[in-house]
């Protein structure tokens, strides 16, 4: 569905964890059966693995081999705390220069269900946006993947109520902005795109 050509599949030693250098007999069989299942969807494989503090590490791996995307797993806490609470997701989503797909594991399933859960990965996507630089470039992400299957998005703006006056005239602003931005989607080739400005705190 993503257009998949090529995937870099890397194994991170963190040497100040586990104390080693080399990967481990289970963890290398593991790392060769999920190589082996790549391959046998049509995708090539390269198989990388380095020591070091692994978000940098990775960002070192994506940037040697120009990968357009990281997927990492997060660990279930719930998104919020697994995601920005010090973990390796959260520090590489930091200091990453490229997009990365944060693939919440809880939500994948087994192995059997996941199959149908990244199938129906771009059936509805949550754009939220405050029109700065990131969120630009972000929607030129999702822009590139309008070709891919992109099915619903649904872009989201909140009118910060906490800040300043002239409310109503920043949600007329805010709508004339995110229908432009609809538009680019749904020339690109997104099936159906929602826009809706709230009015509120954005935190």
């Amino acid at each position: 569905m993503l257009g998949i050509r090529e995937v870099v599949l890397a194994h991170i030693i963190d040497i100040g964890t586990t104390g080693s250098t080399s990967i481990g007999p289970d963890a290398d069989a593991l790392f060769a059966s999920q190589a082996e299942a790549i391959e046998r969807a049509g995708i090539r494989v390269h198989v990388d693995t380095t020591v070091g503090y692994p978000p940098y590490a990775i960002e070192q791996i994506a940037e040697q081999h120009s990968a357009s995307l990281i997927v990492i797993g997060s660990h279930g806490k719930g998104l919020f705390v697994a995601t920005f609470s010090g973990s390796v997701s959260s520090d590489l989503v930091r200091i990453s220069t490229r997009p990365i797909l944060l693939a919440v594991l809880s939500a994948l399933g087994q192995a059997e269900q996941s199959s149908d859960v990244c199938g129906r990965l771009l059936s509805r996507v949550l754009f939220p946006t405050d029109f700065t630089e990131a969120s630009s470039i972000a929607a030129g992400y999702l822009e590139q993947l309008a070709s891919h299957g992109l099915g619903t998005v649904n872009i989201v703006h909140v009118v910060d109520n906490t800040v300043g006056n002239g409310i109503e005239f920043k949600r007329c602003d805010a709508q004339e902005q995110l229908a432009i931005i609809a538009g680019k989607l749904l020339n690109a080739g997104a099936a159906t795109v929602n826009t809706e400005v709230l009015v509120g705190s954005p935190e």
